[in-house]
């Protein structure tokens, strides 16, 4: 079965990548339900046993093949950790096989407290109700609060083992990015503090891929600090400044000391790895929704934008000053960094405090092959609300999804359909 890119399918996320050609995705981004806070109702997924068995189903919470030892029931919900870490891995180890050598996969994910029935926000629909916390009593005692493995009030710690095991699959966790939520859901607790973060890895299948640097302005007192090292004349001196005693790293002082003049006239820097995001909004949606602007950098970082498809070539991103006249600058702009534009059309700006210089993006052909490119593709195969989808299409690149439930599609697909409605408007301007 040959699937069509630029739409969402019904279809659980391991049926969804087994139909997926090997290598043929560049970037994977997705977030699966959280283990233990959500009972999504129609997301019955099998996991391992013999796919071509008729299977004969012991009832239970979840069910387990007596004939194969298939075990069906849903992600998240499963009566140990070590089973969803399990079934975690095994929908992973379809990513990599559906990834190119040059792919990457972001997966955000949450922790949980053992004891705990109570979910806090996801990222899919009203009907994601918490286990314990519906308009009306849930039947079912949580996982959680069934869980023998971890003391009650601890934390799981779910991130942690996950990066491990996939570590342990094969997978290089190239970052541990921490996304702090400003406006974080409330918590109703006394003896511990307000979880406002949740966890996001980003791995690789090789030590070479695809990565285009993402950059953002420094700080205002990183910029003084940058601006009295050049206007004082400091350079590095080994005599008092701090060395790596193995030789093999440079000192803070000898890379500023390296970098100051072009930090001075052009003030940004290698974009961290703590993400200030505010949870998103949607219409259709309750819950905080997978926020667009969390998305972004990972589909600007590892999905090509054009990719040659006679030898394979994505064509590379660069950054370019150039010398232009401000306008519509306020006198508080001036005195802080400031960005101009989405980038949606490739292109970013970036003034400097102390001049009038530019730094744009721009896109280089790096092959002679002169045919038409098409862009790079986006899976997620936890689609929920449909925002994986809708960024892809804003910065002009495929994607293909799948959600185990019809309900959540028929929302993406409206989303979806909103953004190229959008997208098409636009187009109509420009073109007049």
């Amino acid at each position: 079965m040959s699937l069509e890119k630029n739409k969402v399918y019904n279809l659980d996320a391991i049926t969804g990548l087994r139909l997926l050609a090997d290598e043929s995705v560049d970037t994977i981004i997705t977030s699966p339900p959280y283990y233990g806070l959500r009972d999504y109702d129609k997301a019955k997924t099998i996991f391992g046993g013999d796919p071509d068995c008729a299977h004969d189903w012991i009832e239970a919470d979840h069910q387990t093949c007596s004939k194969c030892g298939a075990w069906l029931g849903q992600l998240g919900l499963e009566p140990d950790v070590s089973g969803y870490i399990s079934h975690l891995i095994m929908i992973f180890s379809e990513a990599w096989r559906v990834l190119k050598p040059t792919g990457s996969l972001w997966v955000v994910i949450g922790d949980s407290y053992s004891g705990s029935g109570i979910g806090t926000n996801d990222y899919r629909t009203p009907a994601s109700r918490s286990i314990n916390k519906s308009s009306k009593p849930h039947p079912k005692v949580s996982v959680t609060q069934r869980l023998k493995s971890v003391k009650a009030k601890s934390l799981i710690l779910i991130p942690h083992r996950f990066a491990l095991a996939m570590s342990e699959a094969g997978w290089i966790v190239r970052n541990e990015i921490i996304w702090h939520k400003p406006n974080c859901m409330p918590e109703s607790v006394r003896d511990r503090f307000t979880r406002d973060f949740e966890h996001i890895f980003f791995f690789t299948k090789s030590r070479r891929y695809y990565f285009e640097q993402i950059l953002e302005p420094l700080t205002p007192g990183g910029y003084d600090r940058v601006k009295t090292f050049v206007k004082n004349g400091e350079r590095f001196d080994p005599t008092r400044h701090k060395l790596d005693p193995t030789g093999r790293a440079q000192s803070a002082m000898k890379i500023l000391s390296a970098n100051a003049e072009k930090l001075f006239n052009l003030p940004y820097r290698n974009k961290r790895a703590v993400w200030k995001v505010a949870p998103g909004s949607y219409s259709k949606i309750h819950f905080a929704v997978f926020p667009e602007a969390l998305v972004e950098p990972m589909i600007r970082a590892t999905c090509p934008r054009a990719i040659c498809p006679q030898c394979g070539l994505a064509w590379r991103r660069v950054y370019r000053q150039t010398e232009r006249e401000r306008r519509g600058l306020k006198d508080n702009d001036k005195r802080n960094n400031v960005k101009r534009g989405d980038g949606r059309q490739g292109i970013s700006e970036w003034s400097t405090l102390d001049s009038e210089t530019f730094l744009y993006e721009s896109y280089d052909e790096v092959c002679d092959c002169g045919v038409a490119t098409h862009p790079g593709l986006v899976v997620d195969p936890f689609m929920g609300s449909g925002t994986t989808a809708a960024v892809a299409l804003k910065l002009g690149r495929d994607f293909i999804g799948f959600d185990v439930n019809p309900d959540y599609v028929k929302i993406a697909d409206e989303r979806i359909e909103k953004v190229r409605h959008g997208l098409q408007l636009g187009l109509n301007l420009i073109n007049g």
